[in-house]
């Protein structure tokens, strides 16, 4: 461990300003047209503080909250005279007090430093009395909150305060109730102070990361290593074109942030006809998403304002909404005008397949959506309800007892093809839109403008891969060449350029090429929604999407997979039901340990049965050395001694070929918990999350022989005429448990079943 810690990179003591200084260059450098004079007027004024101060006020940008305790501020040991660093900035309008005495003018932290900062320009200082952040009380402790009992006036005692034994939700709750004069006069107001740049570090981090949820602490984290960052291949071009757009862009994203906090939102309903005008095309998409969700909270009360508002939004989500809600409320004239407008122009193929449906269903009489259709096409896979949770590993056992080669790949595989095969166009290209070594995904990949952007490029790209050997060999380059840059679209890991071969390798070269000149003419809709599952055998490939009982296919999912099928690919959606499988194949293990508790204690033997078409076809047993001594109870329960184990495989000798024997199989066992609970901490201690179906035998005798008197291994086996010789050894007790599940398969199969051809 202590090796570990001597590798873990350190930061410079002044790291934190560096980091500033990094990020307040970049913008002047490189967006000094996007500034406002409110943000010139701050670079002025700090680049005129002393380096203390400046270390002191970013330390504070640095904190989650504008709002912080004084006491927390004046232990930085590389700061000279923190106190006094801190009553500078106070009178210089960086930092201001919460407490407000009413009495006379507000305190800074002591009347007896009058010192201020010779460098200061008092005709660029902002008031020294600002409004502190609306939400500061949740900075506050419980026992803070408490406290705001005291010195109560006879006005705010009749707002009575929650039990002290309620939670801190509670008393916040209570807290909100009282007058801001009241709050900013107790006595925990003077712990406590914020800075007054709140409203200008927000906007200058929205420049530079393009989104508000950016914070100045992933500069440390990438230096740290913890956060890979595309350095190269950012090209310093600001987000917007002029300083309106990007005001522009910045308020809507505030307010989309406030749409979506329930308490905001159905005060800012009323004022949708009050939204500033968008400036530019990101802040008009950013307006019509506002809409929607302005008419979304409208809706349970006001539906006709829901339909005004939505019949002003472009947002594809309003159009379909405002089209269900005009029929709902019988205006069907006017939703059949839509729904065909959108066929005869369809903004995007989303909206155009549900128009279609729609229309089937709503006008023509169609029984069934185009979604129920996709599913009914071929009749559900019949899966142990074992398999509930883990149902695409169910359906891929099912697809390999046929002969096929099953790979769970969803979007990745899909998403890595289209990066890889475009990369040079994507992250070598300064126009695609990389803005700062953040940026995961170019901004012409957000804004759906790639094909638009990069037609010759794109074609030029496409008209190389003239053969499936050369895609290969194309495919292994670039993944060579781009392996472990950070992108945005996927996520490296060891099997993908095996997946990436297999895919090429099995399909048709104009069908990858249609797909993906598809993908880049419209990535917005076809980056997700991908089959779950790639097939292959022999030199076919197919495209499996799964459902479990009562899962929906979502639309994007159709698009994809109508996307898929018209470029030329097999897919198919198998929809599952949760029944006795004849074919199944089961894994019956048990184990012996040095004792009960699966954190303290470890494996000393396993046994495992597997069972297929009602009989056993294999068998798995070995000692485990567990590393520490066998008690003396547990070698007088089971005959497993110290010296039987000490020249015995560890688990971690032992672990492929347990793994190996599993595969494919359900994890059956009597008392099942206790067997799978071993099993995770033994793979867990290999850094290996192993996860697996599994079945009770215990629950199972209880459910199809009833009434027994118990339950146990030893006494089921007596009612049952099982044999059980050796009981508490791994094997024995794995055999055991196998005749039981035999036994209770017998019972299911006389069931009603029907199996697929």
């Amino acid at each position: 461990m202590a090796n570990d810690a001597k590798r873990v990179k350190e930061l410079p003591e002044k790291y934190y300003l560096d980091h500033f200084l990094e990020f307040t260059q970049h913008l002047r450098r490189h967006a000094s047209m996007l500034l406002r004079e409110q943000d010139h007027r701050f670079f002025a004024r700090f680049d005129a503080l002393c380096e203390d101060q400046k270390c002191l006020l970013v330390r504070m940008f640095n904190r989650s909250h504008p709002c912080m305790k004084i006491q927390s501020l004046v232990n930085y040991k590389e700061i000279h005279e923190p106190e006094l660093q801190l009553e500078r900035l106070i009178h210089q309008g960086f930092v201001a007090t919460l407490f407000c005495d009413l009495e006379s003018k507000p305190t800074s932290l002591s009347k007896s430093n009058a010192k201020s900062n010779p460098t200061s320009n008092s005709a660029l200082n902002p008031p020294l009395n600002p409004t502190p952040p609306t939400d500061w009380l949740n900075v506050l402790t419980k026992p803070e909150l408490c406290s705001l009992t005291e010195a109560l006036s006879d006005t705010v005692a009749t707002l009575y305060p929650p039990k002290k034994s309620a939670n801190k939700q509670a008393w916040l709750h209570w807290a909100n109730t009282l007058p801001a004069t009241h709050l900013r006069t107790s006595a925990v107001a003077k712990d406590y102070v914020f800075h007054t740049q709140e409203p200008i570090l927000t906007y200058l981090l929205f420049l530079y990361f393009g989104h508000l949820d950016g914070k100045l602490n992933q500069f440390s984290m990438r230096d740290l290593g913890v956060m890979n960052t595309q350095q190269s291949a950012a090209h310093d071009k600001p987000r917007f074109e002029h300083k309106a757009e990007a005001e522009s862009c910045f308020e809507y994203r505030k307010i989309l942030k406030a749409l979506k906090q329930t308490a905001v939102y159905q005060s800012a309903t009323p004022d949708w006809k009050n939204l500033p005008k968008p400036i530019g095309e990101q802040a008009e998409t950013l307006h019509h998403k506002a809409l929607f969700y302005l008419g979304q909270q409208s809706q349970a009360d006001d539906p006709e304002q829901a339909l005004t508002i939505w019949q002003t939004s472009q947002d594809p989500r309003a159009i379909e909404k405002r089209i269900r809600l005009l029929y709902q409320l019988n205006q069907k004239d006017q939703a059949l005008a839509q729904l065909n407008q959108i066929i005869e122009q369809p903004p995007n193929e989303g909206l155009l397949v549900f128009a279609e449906d729609f229309l089937a269903r709503k006008f023509h009489q169609k029984r069934t959506s185009l979604l129920t259709d996709m599913i009914r096409q071929h009749p559900p896979l019949l899966l142990e309800e074992a398999y509930n949770g883990y149902v695409e590993q169910g359906v891929m056992s099912y697809y390999k007892a046929l002969g096929y080669q099953a790979i769970h790949c969803e979007n990745s595989v899909w998403r890595a093809l289209f990066a890889l095969t475009f990369w040079q166009e994507l992250y070598d290209n300064p126009n695609a839109g990389l803005h700062s070594e953040f940026d995961r995904l170019p901004a012409c990949l957000k804004q759906n403008t790639f094909y638009n952007d990069c037609a010759t490029d794109i074609e030029a790209r496409l008209n190389t891969l003239t053969s499936t050997p050369i895609f290969i060999q194309f495919i292994q380059k670039q993944y060579a060449r781009a392996y472990g840059q950070p992108n945005g679209l996927f996520v490296w890991h060891a099997d993908l350029l095996h997946w990436l071969q297999l895919l090429i390798q099995h399909s048709s070269l104009v069908a990858l090429t249609e797909h993906l000149r598809s993908m880049s003419q419209n990535v917005r809709e076809l980056s997700d929604g991908y089959p779950d599952l790639m097939l292959i055998k022999q030199e076919s490939i197919r495209f499996v999407e799964v459902k479990s009982p009562n899962d929906q296919l979502r639309r994007n999912q159709l698009v994809t997979l109508q996307h898929l099928k018209r470029a030329g690919f097999d897919t198919q959606v198998r929809s599952v039901r949760w029944q006795f499988n004849p074919e199944q194949t089961y894994c019956v293990v048990d184990v012996e340990t040095t004792g009960g508790g699966s954190g303290q204690h470890r494996v000393t033997e396993i046994g495992m049965v597997k069972i297929k078409q009602g009989k056993v076809i294999d068998r798995w047993q070995s000692l485990v050395n567990p590393m520490r001594l066998i008690p003396k109870y547990i070698t007088e329960l089971t005959g497993i001694s110290n010296d039987m184990v000490k020249d015995a495989p560890r688990f971690e000798d032992v672990a492929e070929d347990v793994f190996v024997f599993l595969q494919d199989s359900i994890f059956v066992a009597h008392n099942v918990g206790f067997d799978y609970g071993f099993f995770r901490h033994e793979f867990g201690r290999l850094n290996i999350n192993f996860k697996a179906p599994k079945l009770c035998t215990v629950k199972l005798a209880k459910q199809y022989f009833p009434g027994l008197a118990s339950y146990s291994l030893g006494k089921l086996c007596n009612d049952l005429d099982i044999t059980l010789d050796q009981h508490h050894r791994a094997l024995a007790d794995a055999q055991a448990a196998a005749e039981i599940l035999l036994k209770v398969n017998a019972v299911r199969q006389q069931m009603p079943n029907k199996t697929e051809k």
